[in-house]
């Protein structure tokens, strides 16, 4: 089975590929894990914008394909992720050190990119500016939904996984491209839905540092959680 996909430019992680947790979630519709599993998406080059790129199913794995290079995989895989905290107030938060993506010094890699770039307008991209947690190595930002689907939540997930390169005490610093992002989601947000993101590092290995995130819902329930690896790379194109 293959049908074809088109990815608009608004949905731009790197300036000139697509975020990779949005097409990770695209991917992710044409899996079924059950409750213990989840999906695994493979980035293996720059997903291009405006061309028609080719999705297939083989042997109940998932390709993406532009012309004959395949650009991402999925699979579903054993996953046993646990969100380690749930959400702080907002009031505490506010009161934290401000996102490093919005600290000039940081010299943020990818400025318009969907999900957490500054010079996206408020009702363009996502805006997810994540915040330090006081006296931990998590941080959190508040997503209020403006767009349903898989491949927002997917979205919401990517990015904010990344800002344990900030880490005073042990740097990672980019610029860095997603290679893998592993998620479950449990439970889909309505448009309007106030849900909070926390995400944390979960180690350093050479160029690759492992991240994950959670979302959770108002009342506290976590909605999806994800694990990725994140590559150090000489730019973002």
């Amino acid at each position: 089975m293959s049908e074809t996909l088109k990815v608009d430019k608004r949905f731009c992680g790197p300036p000139s590929s697509a975020n990779g947790g949005y097409i990770a979630g695209l991917l992710s519709t044409h899996l079924v894990p059950s409750d213990d599993e989840a999906v695994e998406v493979t980035l293996k080059a720059p997903i291009p914008f405006d061309v028609n790129l080719d999705i297939h199913e083989i042997n109940g794995e998932v390709e993406l394909r532009h012309v004959d290079l395949t650009v991402a995989t999925a699979r579903v895989v054993e996953f046993d992720l646990r969100a380690p905290t749930a959400p702080v107030d907002a009031a505490v938060l506010a009161r934290s050190e401000i996102s490093p993506l919005l600290v000039p010094a940081t010299n943020h890699p990818a400025a318009n990119c969907f999900v957490c770039g500054p010079a996206r307008e408020v009702d363009d991209g996502m805006r997810l500016f994540p915040q330090r947690v006081s006296g931990t190595s998590n941080y959190q930002v508040s997503w209020t939904v403006s767009e349903h689907g898989d491949e927002f939540i997917w979205a919401a997930l990517d990015c904010p996984s990344s800002l344990g390169m900030y880490l005073a005490e042990d740097p990672f610093f980019g610029p860095i491209v997603l290679g893998r992002i592993t998620g479950q989601v449990r439970g889909v947000p309505l448009v309007g839905d106030v849900c909070d993101v926390v995400s944390w590092r979960e180690g350093v290995d050479g160029r690759k540092m492992f991240g994950a995130a959670a979302l959770f819902a108002a009342d506290g329930e976590c909605l999806a959680v994800a694990r990725s690896t994140w590559i150090r790379v000489p730019q973002i194109s």
